[in-house]
């Protein structure tokens, strides 16, 4: 069974309620990401592959561990400036209180005023 066949097999049983299946597609999805890197290494690479080919490098790592038996997991916590959307990298997690969260951008906002007399 191919990567990519294996990977869209846990997916449908994730998605059928399956449950225990979650370590198992986390842990296929992270290999799948890093045998489409070695794949690419060396290759000459347009523009848009290259980009395509670091976001699929940040997403592949970031908020990734590797247990003391070689799988990958989740780790507890968020890894720093983390990707939340492929489509949008630009976006970020931000946090008002602990209890409300909001995706958004960080903006720097600069202004003057009258002066007075």
């Amino acid at each position: 069974m191919s990567a990519t066949t294996t990977t869209a097999w846990l997916a449908s049983r994730l998605a059928a309620g399956r449950t225990g299946q979650r370590a198992e597609l986390v842990d296929a999805l992270v290999r799948d990401g890093y045998r489409a890197h070695f794949a690419l290494r060396g290759e000459r690479l347009d523009q848009r592959v290259t980009e395509a080919a670091v976001l699929l490098a940040t997403v592949t790592g970031q908020d990734i561990e590797e247990t003391a038996d070689g799988r990958f997991q989740i780790f507890d916590g968020t890894a720093a400036d983390r990707v939340i959307a492929t489509v949008d990298p630009q976006a970020r997690h931000g946090h008002k209180t602990a209890a409300h969260g909001f995706d958004g951008y960080k903006m720097e906002c600069g202004g003057t005023s009258p002066a007075q007399p």
